[in-house]
């Protein structure tokens, strides 16, 4: 765990499992050893690392087979070790890292250790195989070319054809079948029933997710099935069809979305509030006895939010969301556990970029939401307050095609007309030179300019969090997000001064398309003059907003 020469290959195989390529998973003895970091932050850093691909722990009950395994892989790989040196027992976490990996089912471990691969073939003896990132990355990327797959997956979204993808929308939603009584049933008529709308998303040319939405009147969406298959659920496939159905509905006279999730799953409630959705109340036994249905709201507010309209929307939407409304309060005595706070207080604090809304009860704050926040839980609202920046990036043509959907792009041969490519995930990140940090912050708008040929504004998106760092800790740090790879990270260090050898990383998401891109000529009379970004380029909000609206976004 020393700080060497990244290896590529190894940040390569980071990708591949990012992206539902492989899996990759580390073993407790690996944790254990980093947790022997001298320095807190090295050790945070590191021990957080580890724990996006989770642990590998030996069942208890197999405990003495795994040190059985250790002592003969140990006495077979190290042979002239000197018993009790420190080197050897080193050596000997190393055999039991390849001992758990063998136990737990593990098809190969991945290692930079010169004297692990070169014991490789005593490893195998034990039926354990023992590869380095480059061996590993060659043969990943041999499998897919022979499957006719890319290393990286192919993913979109689309308009459902209930005639040809009903079975493959029954596969995926099976298993709802299990919380649901009458599944099938209520499938087979709410997909032709009117009001009803089908998304599915494929992974890899097949259907893997679906979303499934009632219109209910009034403005009223019920996101009635919404499901990811197992294979496709660390791809990004789940969060792309998600926020494609939201700026969908964005763009129509919804005004609220609500979905309700079973407890069996409620590890589904962080992906949903992630977009902005909000815990509304908990329905016991509703389907079965030993269950819970929570239900959670989107709100859509198409509203232009200025430093004059603060108190309005505090006393408005955000008192009607956050609050118990007035009218709808009830005594203890009517709930099972009653609420800690039904009506706490909204007030506003900060200006400009960082402004917040506050919830408190007397002297106690309960919660606050920043922009970013309030933007997702709101969307499409916009907060146009004094002092806001935005930030215009250029992309080139090239990578713009791999990373961003938008208008006039040259669609594949193969793919619907209807469908909406993938930004990589509905996150990404966006690497470039370190200027206007002050501004690439969370919830800072940023527009992306293709450059020539294109030479053109093509979409919006909000600043989810940034970081300066050099480029090999940006990389780790952001999972390999986006297109680039370090070569093109490193292009754009800052050479001299304090941040010397650093770079800045973006990382991004709540992304919409223009439907016309904003070209130069269009941006020399929004600014007064010619604008055309050769690097990171701040602007004022009330520019960003035109440039939008000459894109075709309103709301």
């Amino acid at each position: 765990m020393s700080d060497e020469e990244p290896d590529e290959d190894l940040i390569e195989l980071v990708s591949l499992a990012l992206v539902g390529r492989i899996s990759l998973k580390v073993s407790e003895e690996a944790f254990r050893e980093v947790q022997g970091t001298a320095d807190p932050d090295k050790r945070a850093r590191r021990i957080a690392r580890l724990e996006a691909f989770g642990r590998l722990t030996t069942p208890e009950h197999r405990t003495n087979e795994r040190e059985a395994l250790t002592h003969r892989l140990h006495a077979a790989i190290f042979p002239n070790a000197a018993p009790g040196s420190r080197s050897d027992e080193h050596n000997l976490r190393d055999c039991r890292q390849l001992a758990t990996h063998k136990l737990i089912g593990r098809a190969v471990f991945v290692t930079r250790d010169k004297r692990l691969l070169k014991g490789a073939a005593a490893a195998m003896e034990e039926g354990i195989e023992v590869l380095g990132p480059h061996q590993l990355v060659g043969r990943v990327e041999a499998q897919m070319a022979v499957a006719g797959l890319p290393s990286h997956p192919d993913i979109s979204v689309r308009d459902a054809n209930i005639e040809r993808d009903e079975s493959e929308i029954r596969r995926v939603l099976a298993p709802l079948a299990g919380d649901y009584p009458g599944f099938n049933a209520w499938l087979t008529g709410a997909q032709r029933k009117e009001g009803t709308r089908v998304r599915v998303g494929e992974f890899d040319g097949r259907v893997a997710a679906v979303a499934l939405s009632q219109a209910k009147g009034d403005g009223v969406v019920k996101l009635s099935a919404f499901y990811i298959e197992s294979a496709a659920q660390r791809t990004g496939l789940g969060g792309h069809l998600l926020w494609s159905e939201l700026r969908t509905w964005a763009r129509h006279d919804t005004r609220k979305v609500y979905v309700t999730v079973s407890s069996r799953h409620a590890d589904l409630v962080a992906f949903f509030t992630a977009f902005g959705f909000l815990v509304e109340g908990v329905s016991p036994r509703r389907y079965q006895s030993d269950t819970a249905e929570l239900v959670l709201g989107k709100q859509f507010v198409r509203e232009r939010v200025t430093d004059e309209t603060l108190a309005a929307f505090a006393d408005g939407p955000a008192n009607v969301v956050f609050c118990v409304p007035l009218g709808a309060e009830a005594g203890p005595a009517v709930w099972g556990l009653p609420p800690e706070t039904q009506r706490p207080a909204l007030e506003w604090s900060g200006a400009g970029e960082h402004l917040q809304l506050i919830a408190s009860e007397g002297e106690r704050e309960l919660r606050s939401w920043g922009l970013l926040e309030l933007e997702r839980v709101f969307y499409p609202a916009r907060f146009a307050v004094a002092g806001r920046k935005a930030l215009m990036v250029p992309i080139e043509p090239h990578w713009a095609d791999a990373l961003l959907e938008h208008a006039g792009q040259q669609r594949r041969l193969s793919q619907d007309p209807a469908s909406e490519r993938l930004l990589l995930r509905s996150d990404n990140a966006y690497y470039c030179y370190p200027k206007y940090v002050d501004i690439a912050k969370p919830g800072t708008p940023i527009l992306f300019y293709v450059t020539a040929p294109v030479s053109a504004v093509v979409g919006e998106a909000r600043i989810y969090d940034a970081a300066i760092d050099s480029p090999e800790e940006l990389f780790a740090a952001y999972g390999g997000l986006g297109i680039y790879r370090l070569p093109q990270i490193r292009s754009h260090v800052i050479q001299r001064g304090p941040r010397a050898g650093n770079a800045l990383a973006m990382r991004f998401g709540m992304y919409v398309p223009f439907h016309t891109p904003v070209t130069q000529a269009h941006l020399a009379r929004i600014a007064g003059r010619r604008r055309v970004p050769q690097g990171l380029l701040a602007i004022s909000f009330e520019e960003f907003e035109v440039v939008r609206r000459t894109g075709g976004l309103e709301w």
